[in-house]
């Protein structure tokens, strides 16, 4: 067995309500010994959106220097439910839990596809976290 870490790049919300979840989650369920993290409201939206320009060029400095620095191996997206910035972008999505399910899927496949674009060597995954803590595999 290795002494060497496996390192990952964590995504997540900003929202507050899900920190502690997003961690819990990580050292049980995502098999990597460590993550740098990374924080763009609505996280997966955060990186697609084309409103604030500077929000993924960010995003890819920060996998630039981690990739640099420690060598990350993997990135992990996670959205959440009840996302105040789904609500801000999609305005249809208050109230219809189900709708805002369709725009997280969406917007999860198409970072982590634009993602392997960039960074192919990587390993990726993609989850919708509801805010008890539960958490749905999406890629």
């Amino acid at each position: 067995m290795s002494n060497k870490k496996e390192v990952g790049l964590v995504l997540s919300c900003m929202d507050y309500r899900l920190i502690d979840h997003v961690v819990n989650f990580l050292k049980k369920d995502v098999h990597v010994d460590a993550f740098d993290f990374t924080v763009l409201a609505g996280a997966s939206l955060g990186y697609n959106q084309t409103k604030y320009i500077t929000w993924p060029i960010s995003f890819k400095n920060h996998v630039d220097l981690a990739i640099k620095l420690h060598q990350i191996r993997k990135i992990v997206v996670i959205d959440h439910e009840d996302c105040g910035a789904y609500k801000a972008f999609y305005p249809t999505v208050k109230n219809n839990i189900r709708k805002e399910d369709e725009y997280h899927v969406k917007n999860i496949k198409k970072f982590i596809k634009d993602m392997k674009k960039i960074y192919p060597n990587l390993i990726y995954s993609g989850y919708l976290m509801r805010l008890d803590g539960k958490v749905m595999k999406v890629v």
